[in-house]
């Protein structure tokens, strides 16, 4: 329940970062303004320090969405998925309109699929709680099956001996 708290959090966050970007002008390249959501519009390597020179991290294609962390001079922190570390400020602009658009539906489906995938973790906790009851409800039948049966033997059993003691005492009054 925390996590799903979390992730609605996060949802929240990044769609006011999205509302407050497209409400601002569109950037040109190299424009960049923290704390915002931006675009990649050239694909980047992502370096470890703000330096050309600096240990690759990965890249980043044009079109990733990222999140600007800071600014410093001609680079900027990014953040993306797993990914964290600079970029050169000329590959960012701000998402435009259609942009923000495709973001927003592509949150939607994720915000979906997350609730498929609550209500599959329901049902299989429903599932697994009905199972253990049949389970439970089965045991109690075979306990009820074995004494009955078990009860029937005993009186069967005392029917004989009855039988067998008014034999044996009619054998002895015959005598």
């Amino acid at each position: 329940m925390k996590e799903k708290k979390c992730r609605s959090l996060a949802l929240v966050v990044l769609f006011l970062c999205l509302f407050a970007s497209a409400g601002l002008c569109v950037c040109a390249a190299g424009d960049s303004v923290v704390g915002t959501l931006q675009v990649m519009v050239e694909t980047a390597e992502v370096r470890e320090e703000a330096d050309e020179n600096a240990a690759l991290v990965g890249t980043l294609e044009a079109g990733t969405a990222v999140i600007v962390e800071e600014t410093d001079g001609a680079w900027s922190r990014v953040v993306y998925q797993e990914t964290e570390g600079y970029v050169p400020n000329k590959a960012l602009g701000l998402y435009a309109g259609g942009e923000a658009e495709e973001l927003t539906r592509e949150m939607n489906d994720v915000a979906e699929a997350e609730q498929r995938f609550l209500e599959e973790i329901d049902l299989a906790e429903r599932e697994r709680r009905n199972s253990a009851i049949w389970e439970i409800v089965i045991a109690v039948l075979l306990a009820a099956i074995f004494g009955v049966s078990a009860v029937t033997a005993l009186r069967s059993a005392k029917g004989e001996e009855r039988k067998a003691e008014s034999r044996s005492g009619r054998k002895d009054e015959t005598e």
